[in-house]
């Protein structure tokens, strides 16, 4: 018989935290905030993937990363969801190996349709992931601008997720549907763990009364019950970093709003640290 002492000794299998980056409305920023997150964690020393859960592949082609060539290739994730690919062999290196991408391609918009009959497809990522258990510290997932079956899939695996809301009132009506709705539903029926690490206001103008004015309204609702990071200013280096194939703040360090992502990589980082302690008490 093992000696009690000898279990507490063995080493812990490392569970990734994961965090999905999603907002129902589309250009507020997502895949920028999910790409330049990535890249912050791998730097602070963290063993990073990053999943394009878009069918627009707009994170895979930011890393310069050719979505046509791997859809070709049947390597991407819809191949890992439906077509039972292994993720170890679909993951791409990127940034000089800093960290990985699963990449996506257009061929990931007809998952929601074939995964709709399967009633057990809304568990595919969670499952597809277990496979490569100890191989991350933190997963991040750019999901798509819908509730369809992938965004679904990503949220049912979520430790948390990062709501990325542009300062102008049209953008922040959707906050309430997803905190209030979405994921009270997710949390019921699937994934009850699942948690709002915050609002990460996006696109700002300080200068622009409407942008103040969302901004504050952000803070009156949501400020009491969940975190609302630094405003991420308007900047027309993001576009540039993705122009060039690289993280913004890999080829900008100082790039306006790099305050703001480096408060929400830390975040996860202390969030993970205290998760790790609780596990080792």
């Amino acid at each position: 018989m093992q000696d009690q002492d000898d279990v507490f000794d063995q080493p812990l299998t490392r569970q990734p935290t994961i965090l999905s980056v999603y907002n129902q409305k589309g250009g507020v920023g997502k895949t920028t905030t999910a790409v330049n997150l990535a890249y912050l964690l791998a730097k602070a020393g963290m063993r990073v993937l990053l999943i394009d859960a878009d069918a627009q592949a707009n994170a895979t082609m930011h890393l310069g990363v050719d979505a046509y060539a791997l859809d070709r290739d049947g390597a991407t994730l819809y191949h890992v969801l439906l077509k039972d690919r292994p993720i170890e062999k679909t993951t791409v290196s990127v940034c000089g190996g800093l960290f990985d991408l699963l990449p996506s391609s257009l061929t990931l918009s007809q998952a929601d349709g074939e995964m709709a009959g399967d009633p057990n497809s809304n568990l595919a990522l969670r499952e597809k992931l277990g496979d490569i258990e100890g191989a991350y510290d933190a997963i991040v997932v750019d999901c798509p601008p819908n509730l369809g079956q992938v965004t679904i899939n990503a949220l049912n695996c979520s430790d948390y997720v990062l709501v990325p809301v542009q300062t102008e009132p049209m953008a922040a009506l959707g906050v309430p549907m997803l905190i209030d709705n979405t994921l009270t539903k997710v949390r019921r029926r699937v994934n009850p763990g699942i948690e709002v690490l915050g609002i990460l206001p996006t696109m700002y103008a300080d200068r622009h009364s409407m942008d103040r004015l969302t901004l504050a309204q952000l803070h009156e609702l949501y400020g009491v019950r969940t975190r609302i990071f630094a405003p991420v200013p308007s900047s027309t280096q993001y576009p540039q970093g993705s122009a060039a194939g690289r993280p913004t703040l890999e080829a900008i360090p100082g790039a306006p709003g790099a305050q703001s992502y480096q408060e929400v990589a830390d975040a996860v980082i202390a969030l993970r640290a205290k998760r790790q302690e609780v596990r080792h008490v």
